[in-house]
């Protein structure tokens, strides 16, 4: 990667959006699915690629960002030791018809077979 692309994938992810701005939690995100997209580029599997489609897809439509915004904002406002929260059924469904388990997701970003287990 270049010095200027890592430069602006770093002023993307630290331009934090005022997160009570659904708009621009919104705008954010999508960033940050341009930047994932850069990334998945450079690896030889097609599931990165069907997850960063179906995030984008689901980021993009607004009847699916509602929820999506709604279990952001409720993840960041939980305290820690907060039982994981689930997703809502639209959304949910949406995962389920593209393939996605988002327990899997889950587990992959916080790093442990246990979803529920933060660390």
């Amino acid at each position: 990667m270049r010095i200027l692309e890592l430069l602006r994938i770093f002023r993307t992810i630290a331009d934090l959006p005022d997160f009570g701005d659904k708009a621009a939690v919104q705008a954010w995100l999508l960033k940050l699915c341009e930047i994932a997209g850069l990334l998945t580029e450079r690896t030889p599997t097609e599931v990165d690629d069907a997850v960063l489609a179906f995030l984008e897809r689901s980021i993009a439509n607004p009847a699916l960002f509602d929820p999506i915004y709604e279990l952001l904002t409720a993840m960041l406002t939980a305290p820690p030791e907060a039982v994981a929260c689930t997703a809502p059924p639209t959304l949910a469904a949406e995962a389920k018809a593209a393939g996605i388990d988002p327990v899997t997701i889950l587990a992959i970003v916080y790093g442990t077979a246990d979803p529920g287990r933060r660390g």
